[in-house]
């Protein structure tokens, strides 16, 4: 395992981006999209390989979490996925704030011409786990 690709890696700038998102940092967007883009010059071989929409976003995702990323429907044109890592901004009713934060996740999801949407958020109080609608454009 890659020790750049490690949920241990993960949580820890997730909680450094989701006190910057809460913050509404002007830097935040270009700052989570150019670590995203990172991530898919060292990661995306294994994604590239995939057909089906939700088979790609999990191979860019922590290794060592499986568990956390679950893929609920999958094929080459829609995918419905979710996060069950524990946010930052669980419970703290900023939608505002996970929106900005998911910008990651759309940044790695652009380069495949997925559109990703947050369907349920952690953010809010309803919700103990994101869900995540990927449609191929």
């Amino acid at each position: 395992m890659n020790r750049l690709k490690s949920i241990t890696l993960f949580r820890f700038l997730l909680r450094i981006y989701a006190k910057l998102a809460r913050k509404r940092i002007i830097i935040l967007e270009p700052l989570i999209g150019g670590i995203a883009k990172l991530n898919l010059i060292f990661f995306s071989k294994k994604a590239d390989n995939k057909t089906k929409i939700g088979e790609k976003w999990k191979a860019l995702m922590p290794e060592d979490a499986p568990n956390l990323f679950v893929i609920k429907k999958d094929s080459e044109r829609f995918a419905v996925t979710e996060i069950h890592l524990k946010c930052p901004l669980q419970n703290t009713g900023d939608i505002e704030a996970c929106h900005r934060l998911m910008h990651y996740d759309r940044t790695l999801m652009k380069k495949y011409n997925v559109k990703l949407e947050v369907v349920n958020s952690q953010a809010s109080v309803e919700h103990s786990f994101c869900t995540l609608k990927l449609t191929q454009q």
